[in-house]
Order: C-alpha cells, then sequence, then structure tokens
C-alpha cells in the first residue's frame, strides 16, 4: 500500500467514501455529478449510473468487501 497520508480521493473511489454516497437519494447523487464522475472520460454518465447501481448493492449488504482498488493487495 503507497503512501495516502494527507492524499485527497474522489469519494466514489473508496469503501467509506461508496459507505456514505450509498445514504444519499438518489436525486442528490445526480446532484453531486451532474455531468458524470471526474475524470472527463466520455462514459461520465453512464459510469454515475453504474455507481449509483453498486451503491444499491451496497446498501443492501451488511458488510462490503475490498476490491484492491486502491491498495493492491488487500
Amino acid at each position: 500500500m503507497g503512501q495516502r497520508t494527507g492524499a485527497l480521493l474522489a469519494a466514489h473511489v473508496t469503501s467509506g467514501g461508496k459507505a456514505l454516497l450509498a445514504e444519499l437519494p438518489p436525486e442528490r447523487l445526480r446532484a453531486l455529478y451532474p455531468s458524470g464522475l471526474p475524470g472527463g472520460e466520455p462514459k461520465a454518465l453512464e459510469d454515475v449510473q453504474r455507481l449509483a447501481a453498486g451503491l444499491t448493492a451496497i446498501r443492501r449488504t451488511p458488510a462490503g468487501p475490498s476490491t484492491s482498488r486502491r491498495a493492491s493487495g488487500v
């Protein structure tokens, strides 16, 4: 795991951030990302839809798995 002290990461890329986003109503989530997820990729709005679907799954699960997106091998 790399040094992350003081690093700012977007909520949608961390497990804690996703847990917080999962508690928001869908309209508030869409208001946070009106142009899609940060990064300027062409499918940004579709990524918000995928994020919303993933957050629905998080709400239904008492604990979420680590998918090693930020920390390799965890």
